[in-house]
């Protein structure tokens, strides 16, 4: 290969690497209870990704619509089978992309415990990545809910999910590089066990239920239970289409 051919490429892979540009924002969040997650959401489901859009809003910012397979309705109802929502930030198909810390990411055929929140302008899942939880099969074989930093869920409290170590065969998402600042020791008993403790992750159908029957306590006094949310999850707005503006 002669020398001009060789700086050649390196030009074309420099400009490539140029072309391919993804601005990350890092973001800081207040930690959420259980109850902060429940009283903040419309809906909470457990589905599988089916599809994924990028689109660019008439201001030019970048927002990724994801379309859910419903498998169970656990707090609120749906008329429909799949379920839509979307956050901001994505890579397009120009190679430009923008991402913020704490911002979920979901791949196709995923697995998904799901908090909606209609009422997030930037993303809508609740609380971000800590309303986000991931359904994963072990290398044993046996399926595990998981936090976005790969914590497996051992337990439901008001204070938070009681979580166990992180197995090495996980690997945590981007989305849980936000900063989470710890809320008041006064509302975390003491009695409350640390994810050193190594308590075993919870069953899967399992957690589910005891997610569900928390709900329902809750439900009176915590969920928004308007009349025009139920209007707003039984219809669910058009997929992955940014609104004028690119705001909501």
């Amino acid at each position: 290969m002669t020398k001009n051919c060789s700086t050649l490429l390196g030009v074309v892979a420099f400009a490539s690497m140029m072309m391919m540009t993804v601005r990350t924002h890092a973001s800081t969040a207040l930690e959420a209870s259980l109850a902060d997650l429940v009283r903040r959401s419309e809906f909470v489901f457990r589905g599988v990704v089916l599809d994924k859009k990028v689109s660019r809003a008439s201001d030019g910012s970048l927002w990724t619509g994801y379309k859910f397979d419903v498998v169970d309705a656990i707090i609120g109802k749906t008329n429909d089978k799949t379920f839509s929502l979307r956050c901001y930030g994505g890579l397009s198909a120009e190679g430009d992309g923008t991402s913020v810390d704490g911002i979920p990411d979901y791949d196709l055929g995923e697995e998904m415990i799901i908090f909606f929140d209609e009422d997030d302008g930037l993303c809508n899942v609740t609380a971000w990545s800590q309303g986000s939880l991931r359904i994963l099969r072990s290398p044993s074989g046996e399926k595990m809910v998981l936090t976005e930093a790969g914590y497996p869920v051992a337990g439901i409290r008001d204070d938070g999910l009681l979580v166990s170590s992180r197995p090495e065969w996980v690997k945590p998402r981007g989305s849980s590089q936000m900063t989470i600042v710890p809320r008041a020791a006064a509302v975390r008993p003491k009695e409350l066990p640390s994810a050193l403790t190594k308590p075993k992750p919870a069953d899967v159908g399992a957690f589910v239920e005891g997610l569900r029957s928390y709900g329902a306590t809750k439900k009176a006094g915590v969920l928004k239970t308007t009349e025009s949310s139920r209007s707003m999850v039984g219809s669910n707005r058009a997929f992955g289409m940014p609104s004028e503006g690119g705001k909501p």
